[in-house]
């Protein structure tokens, strides 16, 4: 077996979401924490009795001047094997203590925070309604600018604002304090607006009834948010504690100014992964509400009106096990007309 496959068959064995969200964030945080305790100890002043960041990187008090042995000491020191062992041990420790972190972490950035935090919630909110409202106000200065009775560019112009606001944001009483949070809640409201159907309690039953196909670009982008969020998280963590360790001005300081422009990068990144996270689930349910529908023994409606009600119907239903008619009647009917279009598909199949 050549190396190449060694490492392919490692990763199959490992799983490709364990190592892309928890063990290679696991690993930058632990370097980056490496890092910081190694180039900015907190030392102990004795000659005054208080605690001081005095740092062992720098010769006498001016810090243009590195002190280039105590690097040299400090590289050794990384590369001697007890060392490397601690660290490896520590990577993979964090990174299955992260595991059940995930949606904890996904939770946060989408502003599901503590009563403690009250405070920022308020704020957040605040700004993310502000955003909403200046959609409103873009869109009206855009049709000022055009004629009055030009009717087929003023409906352009309210559908692509309208298209906006519902991609981006929930009805307005229900804004979060975040951008990702506010997008997930908007794809979850899209589709209660447009069929009826609670998203979060319907997505677990018709997820199971989806094609590999779908199942996989899903997937994929799911892979995409957790690790943009997972990023996010542990550079948010390391600009805290590099920011604690760093006080002293040096150019150290652009170790937490770094972390804090990758937490900016990969927060916008994980808003663009959940935008089209959000459009495969919206896809979704347009291609396969149905199938959920005869999987439940549910008929299928024959309007829009009656399918919103009905999709009113089937989530009360799903929660509290209310909702339905009292004189409900399933329609076993489907499961053999299936069952007949399943064996018209094998006959063709065998013909060919």
């Amino acid at each position: 077996m050549s190396p190449f496959d060694l490492v392919s068959s490692g990763i199959k064995e490992l799983g490709i979401y364990f190592i892309l969200v928890n063990l290679l964030p696991s690993i930058v945080l632990i370097f980056i924490i490496y890092l910081t305790v190694t180039l900015g100890p907190l030392i102990y002043d004795t000659n005054n009795n208080n605690p001081s960041f005095e740092n062992k990187l720098f010769i006498g008090d001016n810090s243009k001047n590195l002190n280039f042995t105590y690097v040299n000491e400090k590289v050794i020191e990384f590369g001697q094997g007890e060392n490397i062992v601690s660290i490896i041990f520590g990577i993979i420790i964090l990174s299955i203590i992260m595991i059940p972190l995930q949606l904890v972490i996904i939770r946060l950035f989408e502003g599901y925070w503590p009563k403690i935090f009250y405070p920022f919630t308020v704020i957040g909110q605040k700004a993310q309604k502000n955003k909403f409202t200046n959609i409103q106000n873009e869109e009206d200065k855009e049709i000022e600018k055009i004629d009055k009775e030009d009717n087929e560019k003023i409906n352009k112009i309210i559908s692509k604002y309208q298209l906006k606001r519902i991609l981006y944001y929930p009805d307005y009483e229900r804004i979060l304090p975040t951008g990702l949070g506010n997008i997930l809640r908007a794809a979850e409201d899209f589709v209660s607006a447009k069929y009826g159907l609670d998203a979060i309690i319907t997505w677990t039953r018709l997820y199971i009834l989806l094609p590999d196909n779908m199942k996989t670009l899903i997937n994929d982008q799911r892979i995409k948010l957790d690790l943009s969020t997972r990023l996010s998280f542990i550079f948010l963590i390391s600009t805290i504690i590099s920011s604690i360790f760093f006080v002293k001005i040096s150019f150290l300081s652009l170790i937490p100014i770094a972390t804090f422009i990758l937490l900016i990068i990969s927060y916008k990144g994980s808003k663009q992964v959940a935008f089209g996270y959000g459009q495969l689930i919206h896809s979704a349910f347009d291609l396969y509400r149905f199938d959920l529908l005869k999987q439940l023994k549910i008929s299928l409606p024959k309007n829009i009106e009656e399918e919103k009600k009905k999709g009113q119907e089937i989530s009360s239903f799903l929660v509290s096990g209310e909702g339905l008619p009292e004189n409900f009647e399933y329609e076993h009917e489907l499961e053999s007309e299936s069952l007949e279009e399943e064996s018209k598909e094998d006959s063709k199949n065998e013909s060919k």
